[in-house]
């Protein structure tokens, strides 16, 4: 394996924990926001389907390394302070020392970084396959920003 593909396996590695730190992140939610739980749980399963597309992305790599260059656009510095700043709000959240009207915001802030930072989208590829789950995980990650922006939480909180 050469170091290119070294790097993108690691790359990967890192962004599938941004995903499961979204995760651990929306189930503390969860925890704190009981009258809520099921909206936070469903937003935390898709994190983790996200970590499982990049996964996906990783079979894809292994299969046809040749077809993947990495982007430079994001850098493992970014992710790693990404995923440090999920985790201590994480933290935050179950101690108690976040207030729970703050979490939908905060949870926005989130999503809204992830969109704009474009952090799934790592890989330059005309891969189809890998096209595909990209754009799932950007949508969805969208999605998750209009849910949490849109929904009533005033009988939640």
């Amino acid at each position: 394996m050469d170091n290119e593909a070294k790097n993108i396996f690691y790359i990967l590695d890192v962004a599938s924990l941004v995903e499961l730190a979204m995760e651990d992140f929306y189930k503390a939610c969860a925890i704190r926001c009981p009258n809520a739980a099921n909206f936070w749980l469903g937003i935390a399963a898709e994190e983790n389907m996200h970590a499982q597309y990049i996964r996906e992305i990783e079979a894809l790599v292994k299969k046809n390394p040749q077809e993947f260059k990495l982007k430079q656009k994001v850098t493992l510095d970014i992710l790693r302070c990404f995923i440090r700043d999920v985790e201590s709000e994480t933290q935050s959240v179950l101690d108690g020392a976040r207030d729970v009207l703050s979490l939908p915001s905060l949870a926005e802030k989130f999503e809204a970084l992830m969109v704009e930072s474009n952090f799934c989208d790592l890989l330059e590829s005309d891969n189809q396959d890998y096209e595909d789950l990209i754009k799932r995980i950007q949508t969805e990650t969208v999605e998750h920003r209009l849910r949490i922006r849109g929904r009533d939480w005033t009988c939640d909180l």
